[in-house]
């Protein structure tokens, strides 16, 4: 399956989302924040990043404007987020994200569903 680098400074999703993706057969490396994301990306082949918005040190905003894309330009990014903001939305995607997840009505099933779609859709 696919190498994850999933960003959420939350435990317990951090947590139930890595169980989620491993039960699905993917390799998940977890970050705290956008700094230990940068870090992580460098030291680990990496297919795609789930990445919350909201964190401590540095957020998702800030890791998608200092991501390296033409170092990584494979890497598939999607944003977690609980905001329906459209306009917070339309940002990451101008920053790089392929899509974004809805972190209050997500489910494993459907969590899979849109990381497989991203996978196998052509780079950016």
């Amino acid at each position: 399956m696919a190498n994850l680098l999933l960003a959420d400074d939350d435990p317990a999703l951090q947590t139930m989302y890595t169980t989620a993706l491993q039960s699905f057969g993917h390799t998940v490396v977890v970050a705290s924040n956008g700094e230990e994301a940068l870090a992580l990306v460098e030291q680990n082949p990496i297919d795609l990043i789930l990445l919350d918005v909201n964190m401590p040190v540095m957020d998702g905003f800030g890791f998608l404007e200092a991501f390296d894309r033409k170092k990584h330009p494979n890497v598939k990014i999607i944003i977690l987020t609980n905001s329906t903001d459209v306009s917070l939305i339309n940002k990451a995607m101008q920053l790089g994200t392929t899509n974004y997840i809805d972190k209050a009505s997500i489910t494993p099933g459907t969590m899979n569903q849109i990381v497989a779609s991203v996978l196998d859709s052509p780079a950016s």
